[in-house]
């Protein structure tokens, strides 16, 4: 959802990048309506804008790409876009009880964007439920997942416009690379897993 932070750090994206929005390459993770008293697909504001846009969405709708994040994402899409947006969906990835959705999402993340892209989350903090997410995200995520990454820290604070939520902007820099899955273990703490999330719910339900 484009929101009055979402809005913003696309302005800092493309100050950070030097590139105005017309002809940037985005790749949004969702198929998200603007969160203003104009409810409109995301994807038609951005081409408004002059962006080629790209959404990933299993719905399918709106021109989405239906593909399932939780997933390994098909070739032709890697390494393609400038700017990634990840606003309101890695949280609602959920196929896992070992936190393996999430690497794969964080994953194909990082390999939709091109060297020195800009990557923008917006997501629930620790500090709430959201929505009935699956999972929320502690701050030290971001600044953590930035170090292992080697990527470029540019804002990480709280949303005034999204209540108890993180928004984060990061480059992706020549250096920049993505752990492993057994690196990315080290992070699962600060990743949790919120009473709406429906293995959990099954774990609770068939104790063993």
């Amino acid at each position: 959802m484009i929101t009055d932070d979402v809005a913003w750090l696309l302005v800092e994206a493309c100050r950070h990048l030097q590139r105005p929005m017309r002809g940037l390459r985005v790749c949004e993770l969702g198929n998200q309506e603007s969160g203003w008293k104009l409810r409109v697909p995301v994807k038609h504001i951005m081409q408004w804008l002059g962006a080629d846009h790209t959404s990933i969405d299993l719905n399918g709708r709106d021109g989405s790409l239906k593909l399932d994040l939780s997933k390994p994402l098909p070739d032709f899409l890697l390494g393609r876009f400038d700017l990634v947006t990840n606003a309101g969906t890695t949280e609602h990835v959920v196929a896992a009880n070992d936190y393996s959705d999430q690497w794969q999402a964080f994953c194909s993340i990082h390999g939709l964007a091109k060297p020195f892209a800009a990557i923008i989350h917006v997501l629930p903090s620790e500090k709430g439920f959201h929505c009935g997410c699956g999972y929320v995200y502690t701050h030290q995520f971001f600044l953590k997942l930035a170090d292992m990454c080697h990527y470029g820290l540019v804002e990480c604070y709280n949303s005034e416009s999204d209540k108890e939520h993180v928004a984060t902007l990061m480059i992706k820099l020549a250096g920049s690379r993505f752990p492993s899955r057994d690196e990315f273990q080290s992070l699962t703490s600060e990743i949790l897993m919120t009473e709406a999330h429906p293995i959990r719910q099954d774990c609770a339900l068939n104790p063993k």
